[in-house]
C-alpha cells in the first residue's frame, strides 16, 4: 500500500471554508468593535458616576469573661478561637445594633458635617425606625476576627462619606464595650447577692 493522499477537492473545500470564515470575521470586525466600545464607554460611566467609598475599621480584644475555666474540651477544641467566634456574633447581633441604631438616629448628621448620615436613609425630612437603621447596619458593617493567633476582632464599616464610616466603626466598638461592662457589673451584682444569701443560711 503507497502512503494515503487526501483529495484534492477535500483540501480545496477546507481551503473555502476558512477563507470564508476569515471573510465574515473581517466584515464583521467593525460590528465587533462598536460592540466593545460601547460597553467599555458604558462600564467607564457607570464606575465614573458611583460615589467613592471608604472604609474605616476598629479592634476590640477579647477577654475571657469570668467563670469561663478550660475544660480538657476547651484545651483539645481551643477554647479562645470559639470564644472569639462567639463575640463575633455578639458583634452582629440585631441586641447590639439596637443601641448603635439608637446613637446613629440621635447623632442624624455626619461629624462635622450637615450631611445626613446615609445609614438613615434618603429622606432628610424622615427620621428612620431603629428597626430600619439595625438592618441598614448589616450592609454598612463587617464583623470578622483578625486571625487565629490573637484574640482581636476587625470591625470594617463602609460608607460614601469617611466620617459616617469612622463614627459608624467607632460605636460598635463603644457598644461593645459598654455591653461588657454591664454583664461583668451583672455578674458581679449576682456572685454578691449569692454570697449574702450564702452567708445569711450560715448564720441561721
Amino acid at each position: 500500500f503507497g502512503p494515503s493522499q487526501q483529495p484534492q477537492h477535500d483540501l480545496q473545500g477546507a481551503e473555502f471554508s476558512l477563507r470564508d470564515f476569515l471573510d465574515v470575521l473581517l466584515k464583521g470586525k467593525w460590528s465587533i468593535l462598536s460592540v466593545f466600545s460601547i460597553v467599555f464607554i458604558a462600564v467607564a460611566v457607570y464606575t465614573f458616576m458611583q460615589d467613592p467609598e471608604y472604609e474605616a475599621s476598629s479592634i476590640v480584644m477579647v477577654e475571657q469573661r469570668p467563670g469561663q475555666g478550660q475544660s480538657l474540651e476547651d484545651m483539645l477544641v481551643g477554647a479562645g478561637n470559639r470564644n472569639v467566634f462567639n463575640e463575633v456574633e455578639i458583634l452582629k447581633s440585631r441586641k447590639l445594633r439596637r443601641g448603635i441604631a439608637e446613637q446613629l438616629i440621635n447623632e442624624k448628621y455626619a461629624p462635622g458635617s450637615d450631611r445626613m448620615l446615609s445609614v438613615l436613609g434618603d429622606d432628610p425630612e424622615t427620621t428612620p425606625t431603629v428597626r430600619q437603621v439595625i438592618d441598614r447596619l448589616g450592609s454598612f458593617v463587617q464583623v470578622r476576627p483578625i486571625s487565629k493567633e490573637v484574640d482581636m476582632i476587625r470591625v470594617i464599616a463602609v460608607s460614601t462619606d469617611p466620617a459616617e464610616a469612622q463614627l459608624i466603626a467607632n460605636l460598635y466598638a463603644e457598644e461593645y464595650i459598654f455591653s461588657n461592662r454591664m454583664k461583668s457589673r451583672e455578674q458581679v451584682k449576682a456572685s454578691k447577692e449569692f454570697l449574702e444569701r450564702q452567708v445569711d443560711l450560715l448564720g441561721e
